[in-house]
């Protein structure tokens, strides 16, 4: 039996891959050994297969052959192909498997040697079947496992695994615990044919009797070890709570950080060349787009748009520049964004239409704001048309959204992480079916709540309702009214696998959704989003086991909803958060959950919502997997926040912005205006003028000269056309240090820099921030050994500040000299005066010496 089947890579939940061979919707008949169709990708060959998979196949008898085509196959996955048996015999060429996957098939019986002298299998999965009776020793042969599924089944819900990921709900010992309970309280002819299997049946008996009792006094001691797991929830949830307070602390000293980086974005060569382009007048280009033009920078263009610079690089001469694939409106915004970093706020912006523009442009940092507010935009219809504009203009964050999008529309495909980067191969592979409708009869009445609410309804009644197909409503009868009055759609004795979909294309004002014995098993918040204007929502007689907590996110409607009569053994405890409104909740007739809350009497409420919340948090914060799984998460957060080498960036708190403010400014900094300018005066390509002192050339950026310097601006605005400037009061050396200012605002660290003559010259050109920053690092340099060079230097230069503090330092070093204030302008004057007074104490004090010494000599005589 030939079968066709598609090569692909397989993942495991918790990240193993495997190459492997994927069978879909085929008969496979019991009796025939088969063969594959090969079409293999990438270079490979049916020695690389490890996993064979069969999926939603009809399956009598498990397949054989498969070892001879595929040598090295280490997975055999039969999912939801109707399974019936299966034994020792069907798998003997299977021996040398690791994995053996049985998910959703129909088995009711599992034989105790089914594994037997299997030595490499550790993986085993019968999630999902019709369980009854497992042989006690099904597990006996397995050396190693890590993994043994049976939850799911009718007399079996325990499930063991090493990986977390897979929500495991026992220890080994407890599923084998379940498996040796549930087979001796079994039909006690299964009991008798499995012991005939064994030469001494009562002895055989009383060691898995002791087997079994083994593993009960194991389940007690996990039973007192999970006593004390909440104890050390509670230490661990302080820690955290400690370690955020430590990290909030640290904090507080970015402040500083802060300070600098904003002072930074508020003066010097930011300020200046804000101002410049600013200007109306200084604008020298023209963009031209259809009958608009639009008054440049053409610096200004060359430096935000790699796209624009090329295009004025080919004609540098010319004075306007044409564009025919950008809209006029849309270029509006763009140029908003090149001058300022901003985006207008109306809403009505195509951020679509935005973010290809910026890509045809290549203005990186406009892409990525447009992207942003694309990636929020996103759903389900247009995924794969913002998958191909983020592949065109190579946008990996957006494609990653749209394709994340994708994925959850498509839950049960298995996708290549490849196609994300081939959206044309994707929606081939995607294209759905033409006929996507399915006809359903139904009939349209009048309904009564129990509390008296009327609505006009659409019922459907004993029909099966199919997956991933949009309803078509067929009327058993003529009726009066249209689909706009209708407020409820209701099934009733249905067979439901998935919530149908397409009900609000019908009934635009529907309110009520009502599910009613249609053996629906399971329901997410995937499949209610279509019904977010629900009030009303009805689950009850069905076979649902499990609630997720964001099931209604969303819903700001919702004020009653029931799940009474189900299978339901969990519900996340966070399913009514979002729910402020309630007038109804049932939960009632449930094996773990029995509680109902409704503020109608006719319901027969046994609880309070209180009451109803707290039985949901008791069953949820009780299974013992829950505590682990917030254990686990509460101990990664504090390892996150104990190491050293995080960034502490990542953290917030409700009570500091400064994190926040500190990375915004950063990012201000590396990236739009200030970045790409940056980078553009960095390019030693794109200089287009000269500055001559001397015999020494200078070449710069025209546009930086006539932002930074009043003086050098008004000398280029007299001659445009020209392409140097002479200046003759400079010396080439003091230039040289200006024009590292006027480009990085920082001068050279040597210190022997005449910062005196820097800010004459500072004064000359009118950079003010220079002669601030000048005079900064005069004062640094202010001693007592060269106050009074300083001072003489600050009066020519009119620094007053460092005049006065000059003066101040001169007068504390000679407290005996009386120095009148009007000296301070007059710095000669005032050093002949210390020199002169100093020269008159040093004779003096000469003097003195030489009458101390004759006295001392006359003293010596007389006594001699």
């Amino acid at each position: 039996m030939e079968l066709f089947c598609e090569f692909t890579d397989f993942t495991f939940t918790h990240g193993e891959k495997s190459y492997g061979c994927w069978i879909r919707n085929q008969e496979i008949p019991a009796d025939q050994v088969i063969q594959i169709a090969t079409n293999h990708e990438d270079q490979k060959s049916n020695n690389d297969v490890r996993h064979v998979k069969f999926d939603k196949c009809i399956v009598t008898k498990v397949p054989q052959g498969l070892t001879k085509i595929f040598p090295n196959l280490k997975i055999l996955d039969i999912y939801d192909s109707r399974l019936k048996t299966i034994s020792k015999d069907d798998l003997i060429e299977y021996k040398n498997i690791e994995k053996f996957l049985c998910e959703r098939n129909d088995l009711e019986f599992l034989p105790g040697d089914l594994f037997e002298d299997f030595k490499n299998l550790n993986w085993i999965d019968f999630y999902g079947n019709q369980l009854k009776v497992i042989e006690p020793n099904i597990l006996d042969s397995l050396e190693v496992v890590k993994h043994a599924i049976f939850g799911g089944n009718p007399n079996y819900d325990k499930c063991y695994s090493i990986y977390p990921i897979y929500n495991p709900n026992a220890t080994l010992e407890k599923v084998k615990y379940q498996i040796f309970e549930k087979f001796f309280s079994s039909d006690q002819q299964k009991i008798q044919e499995f012991m005939n299997k064994f030469d001494n049946p009562s002895k055989m008996l009383k060691i898995y009797d002791a087997k079994a009792k083994t593993v009960v006094a194991k389940s007690n001691i996990l039973d007192l070890k999970f006593s004390m797991l909440e104890e050390k929830l509670e230490k661990l949830s302080q820690d955290l709570e400690n370690e955020k307070m430590k990290k909030l602390d640290m904090a507080k000293n970015f402040q500083e950080q802060i300070d600098y980086l904003a002072l930074k974005l508020q003066s010097g060569l930011s300020v200046d060349i804000k101002t410049y382009i600013l200007e109306e007048s200084t604008k020298d280009f023209k963009i031209i787009i259809g009958s608009h033009e639009f008054t440049v920078h053409k610096f200004l263009l060359a430096a935000r748009s790699p796209t624009l610079a090329e295009l004025l690089k080919s004609n540098p001469e010319a004075d306007n520049l044409k564009l025919s694939d950008v809209s006029a409106d849309n270029f509006e915004i763009i140029l908003k964004f090149l001058y300022t970093d901003e985006l207008p706020g109306d809403e009505r912006t195509d951020s679509m239409l935005l973010f290809a523009a910026a890509g045809k442009l290549k203005i990186q940092e406009l892409k990525n704001h447009a992207a942003e507010k694309v990636i929020s935009q996103i759903d389900e219809d247009n995924a794969l048309k913002i998958l191909y504009e983020a592949s065109k203009y190579e946008h990996d964050k957006l494609a990653q959204a749209a394709f994340e999008k994708i994925k959850k529309k498509y839950p049960r495909m298995h996708f290549k992480d490849k196609w994300m980067k081939q959206p044309e191969k994707l929606q081939k592979i995607l294209e759905p079916p033409k006929t996507l409708e399915m006809a359903v009869l139904c009939e349209f009445t009048n309904q009564t709540f129990p509390h008296g609410e009327q609505f006009y309804a659409c019922e459907v009644k004993n029909q099966i309702i199919p997956e991933n197909k949009d309803v078509k409503l067929i009327e058993s009868f003529q009726n009066v009214k249209i689909n706009d009055d209708v407020h409820g759609v209701k099934f009733s004795n249905c067979t439901i696998n998935k919530i149908p979909s397409g009900l609000t294309k019908l009934f635009p004002n529907m309110k009520f959704l009502i599910i009613i014995s249609s053996k629906l098993k399971s329901i997410s918040k995937n499949d209610l989003t279509e019904y977010k204007s629900l009030e009303k929502f009805i689950c009850e007689g069905n076979d649902v086991e499990f609630l997720p907590g964001d099931l209604f996110e969303g819903f700001s409607n919702l004020v009653f909803i029931s799940f009474s009569m189900n299978k339901l053994n969990d519900i996340e405890a966070n399913i009514l958060d979002q729910l402020p409104n309630l007038k109804h909740v049932n939960f009632k007739n449930n094996p773990k959950y029995s509680k109902a809350f409704s503020i109608y009497p006719v319901y027969k409420a046994n609880a309070t919502l209180d009451d109803v919340m707290s039985q949901l948090f008791e069953k949820f914060y009780t299974k013992i997997e829950n505590v682990k799984k917030m254990m686990q998460k509460y101990e990664q957060e504090i390892q996150q926040l104990k190491n050293p080498g995080g960034n502490l960036l990542k953290f917030s708190a409700p009570s500091t912005v400064a994190e926040s403010e500190y990375q915004k400014l950063v990012h201000r900094l590396q990236t739009g205006i200030f970045g790409d300018l940056e980078a553009y005066i960095l390019d030693e390509k794109s200089k287009d003028f000269k500055v001559i002192i001397g015999s020494q050339e200078f070449p710069v950026h025209k546009f930086l000269l006539a932002a930074r310097s009043s003086t050098l601006a008004e000398l280029l605005k007299n001659n445009p056309e020209a392409e140097n400037l002479k200046l003759l009061d400079l010396s080439a050396e003091i230039f040289g240090k200006i024009l590292k200012f006027l480009y990085t605002d920082e001068l050279p660290g040597d210190d022997g820099t005449d910062f005196l003559e820097i800010f004459a010259a500072a004064g000359k050109l009118k950079i003010q921030e220079l002669k601030n920053f000048a005079a900064g690092k005069i004062f640094d340099q202010l001693n007592e050994e060269n106050a009074f060079e300083i001072l003489k230097q600050s009066n020519k230069y009119q620094i007053f500040e460092l005049r006065d503090k000059a003066f101040q330092m001169i007068k504390n070093k000679h407290p005996n000299i009386e120095i009148k204030d009007e000296w301070a302008s007059e710095p000669e004057k005032l050093f002949k005066i210390v020199q002169n007074t100093k020269m008159k104490e040093e004779a003096k004090r000469k003097y003195e010496e030489e009458i101390r010494k004759l006295d001392e000599q006359f003293e010596h005589s007389m006594i001699k």
